[in-house]
């Protein structure tokens, strides 16, 4: 297109012209890096976006299973026999440390999001699990 109008420019006016368009170039090119690197970066904020969505629906799965062992081993008859009791606190500090480390795992890695969108305090919510 510029040397379409190069062909039809007057020739007092081709020097004139010829920066115009390489000021043109110059600053398209300037664009088209800026644009380039947003979209970088949008894909990267995706792909981030996604694997927290991952990690976030492998804590849910992960929940719902230890919810339905407790609500299980709840309904279940407890023998009045110290061996198991303590068995049983062995089982329920396991599993407390085993919250602990999926909600951390989680609650780290989602630390951007969670802090740009939320209005809670990251530290307030890993204190909440801690």
């Amino acid at each position: 297109m510029g040397a379409d109008i190069m062909n039809r420019c007057h020739p007092s006016n081709v020097q004139p012209m010829q920066r115009w368009l390489s000021l043109l170039r110059s600053r398209w090119g300037e664009t088209d890096l800026l644009l380039t690197q947003r979209t970088q970066r949008l894909k990267d904020q995706l792909l981030s976006m996604q694997e927290q969505d991952i990690l976030l629906d492998d804590l849910i799965e992960w929940m719902m299973t230890k919810e339905k062992k407790l609500n299980k081993d709840r309904r279940a008859e407890v023998r009045p026999s110290v061996e198991q009791i303590k068995q049983l606190i062995r089982e329920h500090e396991l599993f407390e440390n085993e919250l602990r480390q999926a909600s951390r795992r989680t609650i780290a890695g989602s630390k951007p999001i969670v802090s740009k969108y939320c209005k809670i305090p990251v530290e307030r919510i890993l204190f909440v699990f801690a």
